[in-house]
């Protein structure tokens, strides 16, 4: 076991040091430059090596009792407001958020506030009853709230009717089904078939475990 951890040191060790970059344009090439910072897009220690550094990150939210997940560099926070007192709750996330981007800062990265996203779930009534919220604070910039959000392809809607998400993939549908016809006379049965699997059919499959539940409209639409 300790053999097997030395090895795997000394293969992260080498895969990071003494890198250089350069930028070639048919046979000529630049000086090669020192990089001491960052690993290539799409390499396979990337995302392992990417995790590992903003591990942190949990531990910043849990120190504040904020609910987080994240996706690669997408980081979501989660908190769940009290009805008697929503102001208190909306100020420990702000104070959680300037935590996360002071860490971003001192780590080399940074939170775009003109990439980031809030949305408040609930009924109707819950949102009558928390109309004093209306941003959050992200990187000293003011983000609203929004009606709808994407995430990781679904579009989650303030009241998770998922009205919203389902009219996108029949728009997708639609459009593709509309760009199949005017092809169709010159490709056979077979072909059609695989098209409309690889263009169509895979908008419907995806997330699909969360429309249990939704209306019999929303059903009959798609």
């Amino acid at each position: 076991m300790l053999t097997s951890h030395v090895v795997n040191y000394s293969w992260l060790q080498s895969y990071l040091s003494n890198r250089t970059q350069s930028v070639r344009i048919g046979h000529h090439s630049s000086t090669p430059t020192s990089c001491t910072t960052g690993v290539p897009q799409g390499s396979i220690l990337g995302p392992l090596l990417f995790a590992t550094y903003t591990s942190p990150i949990a531990t910043i939210t849990h120190s504040f009792q904020v609910c987080h997940q994240q996706y690669a560099d997408d980081t979501q926070l989660f908190i769940a407001l009290n009805p008697s007192d929503p102001s208190s709750d909306i100020a420990n996330l702000n104070t959680c958020l300037h935590a996360l981007q002071s860490w971003f800062c001192l780590n080399g990265m940074a939170p775009n506030p003109d990439k980031s996203d809030a949305i408040l779930l609930g009924t109707c009534q819950h949102s009558r009853t928390f109309a004093s919220v209306c941003s959050v604070d992200v990187a000293g910039c003011s983000v609203l709230l929004s009606d709808n959000i994407k995430i990781l392809g679904v579009t989650l809607d303030c009241h998770l009717s998922l009205d919203k998400h389902i009219n996108s993939i029949c728009k997708s549908a639609y459009y593709h089904i509309w760009s199949l016809r005017h092809i169709r006379s010159a490709i056979t049965d077979d072909m059609a078939k695989s098209v409309t699997s690889s263009l169509v059919c895979c908008h419907l499959d995806y997330a699909n475990s969360l429309l249990f539940g939704t209306t019999q409209k929303n059903m009959n639409h798609l």
